[in-house]
C-alpha cells in the first residue's frame, strides 16, 4: 500500500510538469517500414538475462554488402528504461493502451525511420532499414522484461552495455561493427559503452546525455532543484506502471527473466523486492561526490581516456535537465585523446534531440522548422555511421573535417575546428566584495562593466571559471553566482551560472554552465552574487557571508568568426531573464577594461606563421548537407 500511494505521488509530479531526465516517451508502434521485428535475450557480464527487440531489414542481412569489405548489417543499439513492455506505456501517465499491440518502441522513430533523399530530388524515400541497418533496443536490468535490479548508471548496468555490444556485434546478421543511439538516460549508457569499451563498438551518436550519476543531481555539493529528488523513484515507477506489471503477468513465457526486478514478478504473479530501488532513494541524498555510490557512477576518466570510438556529441547550452556541464566532462577528453573522431553540434537550445521539429513537421533544410535552429543533423549523423560502420566516404564536408558545428545566442551558425577553439584567451572580470544572507530568497549584490562600446563586440564561448574567497561563520553556506548580459533596457540575459556548498572560509574556484554568446555594443557584463536560483535547491544557514572578492574568467576568441552555415535562433536561447535590481557596484574601465577585446580577421599571414584557422578549413556558406 505504502508503494502504491508513492507511486501515485510520483504520478502526480510529473502530471505536474515535473523535468524528468527522460525526455520523451516511448509508445509501442509497429515494425517500421522495411524491418522485422522480433524479441532475443541474452545474458550480461554476471548472468542477468536482458531482453532486447531486434528490427532487421525485411529482406534480411545475407546480401548486404558494405564499403569496408564486409558483409550483413551493420548495427545501432540503444538500451535504456524507456524500451520494454510497459515501460513509460502505463495508462497511469497517459501513453496510450494498457498492453502492447506490437513490440516496436517508437522512442527513436525521428531517426529510424527517417525518410532520406537517396535521390536528390529533393523528397525523402528510403529509411535506414531499408539501407540494410539493423537495430536494437535493450531493455536496462530491472526494467521490462529484462531481469535484475534497476542499477541507475552502476556496474551492472555498465556491464549491460557492453554486453548488448558484444551480443549485437558478434551474431550472425551483422557486420560485427556497431554503433550507438540515444539521449538523455539512453545517452548515459552510450557513455557506459565509451568507458567499457567492447570491442565491436565503433560510433556513438550521444544527444543531451546524462555524464555523471553526481551531476545529474549535484553541482559542488549543491542539490539542483527539488524535482530532482524523486528521479529515483521516477524509473522505478516506470517498472511499477500498471501498464508494466500486467504486460508481464500477461506474458509468462516472456517475462520468465524478469523476476528479480522493482517491478518483475514473480512465478506466483507477486510484485518483486523494492529494495533496490529503497537503497539508492537513500544514496542520491548524499551530497559527497567521493562517496562510493557517486564514484561507481562517474564515466568522466573512463570513458573520456577512450581513444577507440568515433563520438558525436550534441548538447544545448540551455538545457536544464542534463545540464550542459555535464557533457564537456567526457567531450573535453574525447578531443584531447581522440581528436580526429570526436565531433559536435552545441548552441543555445534546452533539453532536446538534433532531429525535432518546431510544430510537429518540418520542410527538408528548412532551418525554422527544427527545434534547435539548423536542418541537417539526421543527414550528418547517417553520415558519421556510414563511414565507421561501414567504410564509406563521408559525403558532407563537416564530417570529413571533423568540425564542431556551433550557434550563438543570436541564432548564428558557424564551423569551430574544436570547442572551445585553440584561439581563445581570457577576459578576467573583477568580483566586487560585498555581503549576501544565505536565506530561501535571493538578496544578494551585482558587479556590472561598462556598456560594451561599438566596433569593440565581442565572443564569449564555453565555460567561464569563477573563483572567490569568502568568509563564513556557520558550515555550507550556499553560494550562487550567474554571469549575464545585461541589456540597455536594464534587461538581464543569462550566459551561464554555477553554485558552490562552502563548506568553511577559503578560497574556491569553479567552472560555469558554458555559453556562446556575442557581447553587443551597449550592452553590459553582470555578475549577481546571491544564495538561491530556480535551479537550485536552497539550504539556508541564515548567516552573512561576506565575498572579499574573486574573478570570473571568461574565453573570448582571438579572432573573428565568419559565419559559414546556415540556421536561426532558437526559442529557448536564455534559461533565465532578470532585471538588474538591488545592491550595485559598476566597475569603471581602470578596474575592468573591455574596450580591446574585439577580434582580430584571421589572415594568410596567421596561416604563413603556422597559427591553424580556428573554424578548420571549412569553406563556403552554404549548408553542407545540400
Amino acid at each position: 500500500m505504502k508503494l502504491r500511494l508513492v507511486s501515485l505521488l510520483i504520478i502526480s509530479l510529473i502530471t505536474a510538469g515535473l523535468s524528468v531526465t527522460g525526455g520523451g516517451s516511448a509508445t509501442a508502434a509497429p515494425s517500421p517500414r522495411g524491418s522485422t521485428v522480433t524479441d532475443a535475450w541474452f545474458p550480461s557480464g554476471d548472468g542477468t538475462m536482458l531482453h532486447a527487440e531486434v528490427a532487421l531489414p525485411t529482406a534480411g542481412c545475407a546480401d548486404v554488402t558494405n564499403a569496408n569489405g564486409t558483409t550483413g548489417c551493420p548495427t545501432i543499439v540503444s538500451m535504456g528504461p524507456y524500451f520494454g513492455a510497459g515501460v513509460q506505456n502505463g495508462v497511469a501517465l497517459g501513453f496510450g493502451d494498457v498492453l502492447n499491440d506490437a513490440n516496436w518502441s517508437n522512442r527513436f522513430a525521428d531517426f529510424f525511420e527517417f525518410e532520406f533523399d537517396t535521390d536528390d530530388d529533393g523528397e525523402g524515400d528510403t529509411n535506414i532499414f531499408e539501407m540494410g541497418y539493423a537495430v536494437v533496443q535493450v531493455d536496462s536490468r530491472g526494467y521490462g522484461e529484462s531481469g535484475g535490479c534497476n542499477d541507475y548508471g552502476g556496474f551492472g548496468e555498465q556491464m549491460d552495455m557492453e554486453a548488448a555490444i558484444n551480443w549485437a556485434g558478434s551474431q550472425d546478421w551483422s557486420n560485427g561493427k556497431v554503433g550507438t543511439w540515444g539521449k538523455s538516460y539512453d545517452g548515459w549508457t552510450q557513455v557506459m559503452g565509451l568507458a567499457e569499451n567492447p570491442v565491436h563498438l565503433e560510433a556513438a551518436i550521444i544527444q543531451a546525455p546524462i555524464i555523471d550519476g553526481y551531476g545529474i543531481a549535484y553541482v559542488n555539493g549543491v542539490h539542483h532543484d527539488s524535482g530532482w529528488y524523486v528521479t529515483t523513484n521516477l524509473y522505478a515507477l516506470y517498472d511499477y506502471s500498471p501498464n508494466s506489471v500486467a504486460a508481464i503477468t500477461s506474458n509468462p513465457a516472456d517475462s520468465r527473466h524478469a523476476i528479480t526486478g522493482i517491478a518483475g514478478v514473480n512465478e506466483n504473479g507477486n510484485p518483486g523486492t523494492p529494495a533496490c530501488w529503497a537503497q539508492q532513494n537513500a544514496e542520491v541524498l548524499n551530497p559527497d561526490r567521493d562517496w562510493y555510490f557517486w564514484q561507481e557512477r562517474d564515466l568522466r576518466p573512463r570513458a573520456g581516456a577512450n581513444d577507440d570510438v568515433a563520438v558525436f556529441f550534441t548538447h544545448g547550452f540551455t538545457d536544464v535537465n542534463t545540464k550542459p556541464d555535464q557533457v564537456f566532462g567526457v567531450y573535453d577528453g574525447l578531443t584531447a585523446n581522440n581528436p580526429e573522431n570526436t565531433r559536435a553540434w552545441f548552441g543555445q537550445w534546452n533539453h532536446v534531440r538534433g532531429s525535432d521539429a518546431n510544430g510537429g513537421g518540418y520542410d527538408r533544410g528548412d532551418h525554422e522548422g527544427w527545434v534547435v535552429g539548423r536542418a541537417g543533423w539526421n543527414e550528418e549523423a547517417l553520415d558519421w555511421l556510414n563511414h565507421y560502420l561501414r567504410g564509406e566516404d563521408f559525403v558532407y564536408a563537416v564530417n570529413d573535417l571533423n568540425l564542431v558545428e556551433a550557434q550563438d545566442q543570436l541564432g548564428n551558425w558557424r564551423t569551430e575546428a574544436q570547442y572551445p577553439s585553440t584561439d581563445v584567451r581570457y577576459l578576467d572580470m573583477p568580483i566586487a566584495a560585498g555581503t549576501y544572507t544565505d536565506t530561501m530568497s535571493s538578496n544578494g549584490y551585482w558587479t556590472l562593466s561598462e556598456p560594451v562600446a561599438a566596433g569593440e563586440e565581442f565572443r564569449i564561448t564555453g565555460e567561464a571559471q569563477v573563483t572567490i574567497d569568502v568568509d563564513i561563520t556557520v558550515p555550507n553556506a550556499q553560494f550562487v553566482g550567474v554571469l549575464y548580459d545585461v541589456l540597455p533596457s536594464g534587461q538581464a540575459e543569462e550566459i551561464g551560472r554555477s553554485m558552490y556548498r562552502i563548506p568553511e572560509s577559503g578560497e574556491y574556484t569553479f567552472t560555469t554552465h558554458p555559453g556562446d554568446w556575442v557581447m553587443q555594443a551597449g550592452h553590459k557584463l553582470g555578475f549577481e552574487i546571491k544564495s538561491t536560483h530556480p535551479e537550485s535547491q536552497p539550504y539556508p544557514t541564515g548567516q552573512t557571508v561576506t565575498v572579499n572578492g574573486g574573478t570570473v574568467s571568461m574565453p573570448i576568441p582571438e579572432f573573428t568568426r565568419e559565419l559559414n552555415l546556415e540556421g536561426v535562433q532558437t526559442t529557448a536561447r536564455s534559461l533565465m531573464r532578470d532585471a538588474v535590481s538591488g545592491t550595485r557596484v559598476e566597475l569603471t574601465n581602470d578596474q575592468f577594461d573591455i574596450s580591446a577585446l574585439a577580434p582580430r580577421p584571421y589572415t594568410q599571414a596567421d596561416a604563413d606563421a603556422g597559427i591553424p584557422n580556428p573554424q578548420g578549413d571549412f569553406e563556403g556558406t552554404v549548408t553542407p548537407f545540400e
